[in-house]
C-alpha cells in the first residue's frame, strides 16, 4: 500500500503542473494590451494616416489626438474579417493582436508607425486606436485604408445639376 501512494504521489503533482500551466497559457491568449475597464467612442477628432489609401508593402504614419490625461494608446489594424494584420514598428509594448505606445504628456499628438503586409487579396485595412486614460477609460477611433481602385458608395445622391449638366 506504501508502494502505490508513493507512485501516485509525483503523478498527482504531475497532473497538478500540467492544469496549471494549461490554464496560464490560455489566460495568456487574451490580447494584454487591453487593459481598459470601459471604452466609448470618441467626440474629439479622429485618427489620420499617411498616405490615406492602401498599399501593400507600405509604412503608414498614423496620428492619434491626445491630451494630458492620455496615459497610452493601444493601436490594432484589423482586416475584414477582424483578423489583425501588419507590423506596429517602435511599440512600448507588442502583444497578441494589439501595439501599446506610451503616450507623452508634451505633446497633442501621437505617431505610430505601421507596416502593411505584402499581400495582394487585401482591399481594405480597419486602424483602430484606443486612447486610454489614467483612471483605465478607452475611448475608440478608426479608420478605414481603402485599396485605390475600389470605389466607396456614395453617402448623398449627387445633385441634378452635378450629373446632367445644363447645355
Amino acid at each position: 500500500m506504501a508502494v502505490l501512494s508513493s507512485t501516485l504521489l509525483p503523478l498527482g503533482l504531475f497532473l497538478c503542473l500540467v492544469m496549471l500551466f494549461i490554464s496560464t497559457s490560455s489566460a495568456n491568449f487574451s490580447d494584454s494590451c487591453m487593459l481598459f475597464s470601459k471604452i466609448v467612442p470618441t467626440t474629439a477628432p479622429g485618427i489620420k494616416a499617411i498616405p490615406d489609401v492602401y498599399h501593400s508593402d507600405t509604412t503608414y504614419t498614423i496620428y492619434v489626438p491626445v491630451n494630458n490625461n492620455v496615459d497610452s494608446v493601444v493601436m490594432r489594424a484589423m482586416d475584414m474579417n477582424n483578423k489583425s494584420l501588419g507590423l506596429w514598428h517602435d511599440a512600448d509594448r507588442d502583444c497578441n493582436s494589439s501595439s501599446l505606445y506610451r503616450a507623452n504628456s508634451h505633446s497633442n499628438l501621437l505617431m505610430a508607425y505601421w507596416e502593411s503586409p505584402h499581400s495582394m487579396n487585401i482591399t481594405a485595412v480597419n486602424i483602430q486606436a484606443f486612447t486610454i486614460s489614467f483612471d483605465r477609460m478607452a475611448t475608440f477611433s478608426s479608420l478605414t485604408l481603402k485599396k485605390q481602385g475600389h470605389p466607396q458608395p456614395m453617402p448623398y445622391p449627387q445633385p441634378e445639376s452635378e450629373t446632367h449638366p445644363r447645355p
